[in-house]
């Protein structure tokens, strides 16, 4: 079953998330249940490691997630599903510029992952 649609948001990004942001993340995670896992974990993962050092001092690693995310896809089986998640993270990203900003991303980006693992049977 699909979940209720609701577009992106950059208020999300910006101020903080809401139920209709969480919303979205199941969405989303739906949209791309044919993503891997591991490709989501290790895109989760450059985030954390972002966060552990500090947005402020690790901007060029937060910039440099597009064109990985591009890399990505490129090298896909399945483009289709995987452009879809890059170009939603890109909306998110074009949002994000300071720590809360970042912060906001990572909740979004943890709440994606973790809905589209309750998706993996």
């Amino acid at each position: 079953m699909v979940p209720n649609t609701v577009m992106f948001n950059k208020e999300w990004i910006i101020n903080g998330i809401n139920n209709d942001a969480i919303v979205y993340c199941s969405n989303l995670a739906y949209r791309i249940s044919g993503v891997s896992s591991s490709q989501l974990r290790n895109f989760f993962g450059e985030l954390r490691r972002i966060q552990m050092k500090g947005y402020e001092s690790n901007k060029n690693s937060f910039y440099m997630l597009k064109p990985k995310l591009v890399y990505a896809v490129a090298r896909a089986k399945d483009k289709e599903v995987l452009k879809t998640f890059e170009n939603e993270i890109s909306k998110m990203m074009d949002n994000v510029s300071n720590e809360k900003q970042f912060e906001n991303f990572v909740t979004m980006i943890e709440a994606i992952v973790a809905y589209h693992k309750a998706l993996e049977k």
